[in-house]
């Protein structure tokens, strides 16, 4: 897959994200609340709002064009570590290691 097709898929990975009504997010937050009661209502969707801006096709464009990732042949397994106390808060490590065409392992 190379750079424009991540880009797309991850733009419309926002776009789902920044839909208000989304009905699978709005009934998730009981069972997330269960699962990590440090996680409010309020912090979650602050969390995918600020992600659903990062993942506009535009941001990503202009984020990625200051890298050269035209060599991704020689993929690489990136190890990450995410901590569990905010939402989303080990996004951006995902993120930007599949956007560079490389693999996460998490």
């Amino acid at each position: 897959m190379n750079l424009n097709e991540r880009i797309s898929l991850f733009s419309s990975l926002g776009n789902i994200i920044a839909e208000k009504d989304n009905l699978t997010i709005n009934t998730s937050f009981d069972r997330i609340k269960y699962s990590n009661p440090w996680f409010s209502q309020e912090n979650i969707l602050l969390s995918l709002s600020s992600v659903s801006k990062m993942l506009t096709k535009e941001a990503l464009i202009d984020w990625t064009s200051k890298y050269d990732f035209k060599s991704t042949s020689n993929k690489k397994k990136v190890f990450i570590i995410m901590a569990g106390n905010l939402p989303l808060v080990g996004f951006h490590d995902f993120l930007s290691v599949l956007i560079s065409g490389n693999v996460a392992v998490v």
